[in-house]
Parts: structure tokens; sequence; C-alpha cells
């Protein structure tokens, strides 16, 4: 999905260490470029997930940059990337749809944007307890289904959306909950 010429250049917006965008700038020449994205971490953790990725990053073509994913438009210039990749940030996001066009603003003609979120369809068995934030906060402010993806998504050049099956958890959640459908989504089209 990643062009493989000199040129190309790729984005990955995430909010931790380099996980996922450092083994891909392994497998290609083209430049990467790497944000902690998501509203919820607080300041200090995306400065620190930063460090942390520098610290381990050793690919010259991988550069580490703080920031927000719906402010991308600001940190780079419009059409500069081939792809943009996202892996379980929009459903963080407060405005899925500013982020989305700030993300499609520093895409080039052609260019895609692949995206993974989570695949949560629970069905409740019983009386659903008080919400209590596992980590303080709001974690996710959303969740998509399927049938949102292809309406918000579906009529873009390219679209594919793949279902990629997961593992339930038991304790994860409360024990009201069962799943219908568990695991991820995966997104990608390509801009006009």
């Amino acid at each position: 999905m990643i062009p493989n010429s000199r040129s190309s250049s790729a984005r990955s917006p995430a909010c931790g260490r380099g996980a996922r965008s450092t083994p891909e700038a392994a497998r290609g020449p083209w430049q990467w470029r790497w944000a902690p994205a998501t509203p919820t971490c607080a300041s200090g953790w995306r400065a620190t997930n930063v460090r942390i990725a520098r610290q381990l990053n050793r690919f010259k073509n991988v550069d580490f940059r703080p920031g927000l994913a719906e402010e991308v438009h600001l940190l780079f210039p419009a059409a500069s990337f081939d792809l943009v990749y996202s892996f379980a940030v929009l459903e963080h996001v407060r405005d899925v749809n500013a982020t989305v066009r700030a993300i499609e603003t520093v895409l080039r003609p052609g260019g895609r944007f692949a995206f993974v979120v989570p695949m949560h369809e629970l069905r409740a068995r019983g009386p659903i307890p008080d919400y209590a934030p596992v980590h303080g906060y709001a974690d996710h402010c959303r969740v998509f289904t399927e049938a949102e993806l292809r309406a918000r998504f579906g009529g873009r050049k390219g679209f594919r959306l793949v279902k990629i099956p997961g593992a339930w958890k038991h304790g994860e959640l409360p024990d009201c909950f069962e799943p219908i459908e568990f695991g991820s989504f995966f997104v990608s089209y390509a801009t006009d």
C-alpha cells in the first residue's frame, strides 16, 4: 500500500512509541513521519513517547514529531504525503470530520488514507453499572459501526473495509456485556 519510490512519504498518527511506523520504515525507502496524535494523551505523555521513539529508532528515514491528528494540516504542507496510516486514533478524536479533513489536506492527489478502528459490537445481558474510566479519563469518544464506516467513506475512490476478528478478553469490561462482534475494522480509500 505504500508506494515504493524515493520521493514517496507516509505519515502515521498514533499514540505510542513508534511500534507501528518504525518496522514499516525498514520495508522501504520512503520518508516516514510519525507523531503521537490522540488528544486523550496528556502533553507530557506525548513528549515522552516521542523521546522514547527517537531513542528506539535506528532508521534515518523516520522523523518523530508531537502533534494532534486534527492539526496535521498545520504541521505539514498540503499534498505532502502518499499515505497516511492511522492505527487506533479516530475513536479518540472529538471531531472525526475535522480530523479526516486535516489528514486529507496533507495527502497528495490519489494518496491513500488507511486506518484501523475498534470493532466492538456488544450486547448488554443485564443492568449496566455506572461508568468508571479505567485511566481516569474517557478513553474512546465513539464506537464505529460497519454501517457508519460504509456511509461515511464508502463512496470514496478505492474504498475498502475489512473486518479483523479479535479475541474477547473476559474481565476487561463489566460482566453484563457480551460480544456480538469484536476486533477491528481496517478501512482505506484514495483521495481525488
